[in-house]
């Protein structure tokens, strides 16, 4: 099944394709940090080498040190064999160099320097491999479910991998729970031992707003990308993987940040909806085997669980009919939920819970979706399986309630 963020409203916009041939399998993702709204994608969850963009795990790891007082700016970390021995890019550390916490972060992300990645990964976790485990075990508490690390540097390894989706979450991380430190991406040279280093990201002071955040490129992994820029008070990331060039990769990115920021102002301002009122929810018209006013049952103490009865009530309008929202394809206006989080990456979690059952039902028909919408202030994000007939998402819901999994069958308007 397809799978994307949209508002409550779902408007689906593409972006257009992009200049010139990529590798044909390249991945991309493109989304509103203000919302979480995804506003393109493309092989957005399939696995792929990350070469340095798993740098950015390493300099998240980083700064927790800093945020919880371990390390200062002015500790020093000492530079081991195995660190010397890394290939380039680096700064020429030697055994027994030491070099301080501010430097190695400002090598990690200007220069990309894998000698100081495994500095940083030693001071960390004592051995690479150690500090790999802390890297894939802090994917996961983040929601990066695809992502497996095997060294700080991400110098080549099989069992290495990473997807746009998940870059994009590690992304918005960096700047939502550093705020203090993720403006260090915007630095455009750094100087250490004489030596001057650009930022290998030659999109900053270059594209209006971009600050951040890493580039990377191994010859199996292709050219990767993600970057950050902020427009007007909106904030707008995107991640590319698997470019064929640095060019088409930097000029493929610049396409996306641009068309980004149109589509989610146009997101920002639908059009009118004739007949539906617009402070008004979603018509549940049926809930299959479940209570709607019980809350969803959820193995996530970390995000907020919405009762489907606090959320989805059917309101009526003045002539006695369910209020729908705008719906999905003229034939096919029917609609799955299976939950509402205060997370994006909890409700991904959800459907992918409910493909594993319903994938046979539907046979690969219908489209998973994230729909985010403003509720008492907060985003909620809903899990839908939607472009449905109702027979298929009165039978779906059954089977997920059969399994004791929460579920709500939900019609939209035609015609949109």
């Amino acid at each position: 099944m397809a799978r994307q963020i949209v508002p409550a409203l779902f408007l689906v916009l593409v972006i257009a394709g992009g200049t010139g041939a990529a590798r044909a399998d390249y991945s991309a993702i493109v989304l509103d940090a203000t919302n979480g709204n995804i506003l393109y994608q493309r092989n957005a969850d399939t696995k792929r080498y990350p070469a340095s963009l798993a740098k950015m795990m390493t300099l998240y790891l980083a700064f927790e040190q800093l945020q919880n007082g371990t390390v200062t700016m002015d500790t020093e970390w000492t530079a081991s064999a195995r660190a010397q021995a890394q290939p380039p890019t680096e700064v020429g550390l030697r055994a027994g160099d030491t070099i301080k916490v501010r430097d190695a972060i400002m090598a990690l992300i200007t220069k990309s320097a894998n000698d100081v990645a495994t500095v940083v990964a030693e001071g960390i976790g004592g051995t690479e491999w150690q500090f790999a485990q802390m890297m894939t075990a802090k994917a996961r508490e983040l929601g990066m479910r695809n992502t497996v690390f095997a060294n700080a540097s991400g110098l080549p390894d099989n069992s290495m991998v990473s997807t746009a989706r998940d870059i994009s979450i590690l992304s918005l991380r960096l700047q939502s729970d550093f705020p203090q430190l993720y403006p260090l991406f915007a630095t455009r040279s750094f100087t250490y031992r004489g030596n001057t280093y650009g930022n290998h990201n030659k999109l900053l002071g270059v594209v209006d707003g971009v600050d951040g955040i890493k580039t990377g490129f191994t010859n199996a992994a292709g050219w990767n990308l993600a970057a950050s820029a902020i427009r007007d008070g909106r904030r707008i990331v995107a991640v590319v993987m698997g470019g064929q060039s640095r060019i088409w990769r930097d000029n493929r990115m610049k396409e996306l940040l641009g068309e980004g920021f149109i589509v989610a102002v146009e997101l920002d301002t639908p059009a009118p909806i004739p007949g539906v009122h617009p402070t008004r929810g979603d018509g549940i018209v049926a809930v299959a085997a479940v209570d709607p006013a019980l809350p969803l049952p959820d193995a996530r103490p970390a995000d907020t669980v919405v009762a489907l009865g606090e959320y989805d009530n059917a309101a009526q309008d003045p002539q006695g009919g369910f209020v729908t929202a705008q719906g999905s394809v003229e034939d096919l206006p029917w609609a799955v939920q299976v939950g509402a989080f205060s997370q994006f990456a909890n409700a991904y979690r959800a459907l992918d819970e409910a493909e594993l059952v319903l994938n046979p039902i539907f046979g690969g028909k219908g489209t998973s979706v994230v729909t985010a919408a403003e509720n008492d202030g907060a985003t909620l994000y809903r899990a839908r399986f939607v472009n449905l007939s109702e027979s298929q998402a009165r039978e779906g819901c059954r089977v997920l309630a059969a399994r004791n999994l929460s579920c709500a069958v939900v019609r939209y308007s035609a015609g949109s």
